[in-house]
């Protein structure tokens, strides 16, 4: 009789061992399932910052390439008007020296006539360079 109450105590322990493994199974499985769903919307938030670094990334370029157009047309713009000043110089400069063609000021007219033609020419070959 003994042993035979040894075996069923054995028996209910052994029962409620198992019952314990059961529930720390299914525990465990909820638990994978929830790391798998976290991992899952991580993932989600990851490819998200990507496609808006992405998109940041395109903008910024976009954002350069309209400054340097701008940058380009002003410059083209006060290049004509620096052009356009050099035309009147040049034209003045050739009327004054028609009238004073052999005084000393004619000389220094013609000087300086050429000291502006070449260093107009040199900036606009170094701005051309860029």
């Amino acid at each position: 009789m003994k042993e035979l109450e040894s075996e069923k105590r054995a028996k209910e322990i052994l029962e409620q061992v198992c019952d314990e493994l059961a529930r720390g199974n299914g525990e465990d499985r909820a638990q994978v399932e929830e790391l798998k769903r976290e991992s899952t919307k991580v993932l989600e938030e990851v490819e998200k910052e990507r496609e808006i670094l992405q998109l940041a990334d395109v903008l910024r370029e976009e954002r350069v390439r309209m400054k340097l157009s701008e940058a380009k047309y002003h410059f083209e713009e006060k290049n004509a008007a620096v052009e356009k000043l050099r035309a009147q110089l040049e034209a003045y400069m050739r009327s004054k020296m028609s009238k004073d063609e052999n005084s000393p000021k004619s000389e220094k007219a013609k000087e300086l006539e050429a000291f502006l033609s070449d260093k107009i020419n040199l900036e606009c070959a170094e701005n051309e360079s860029f």
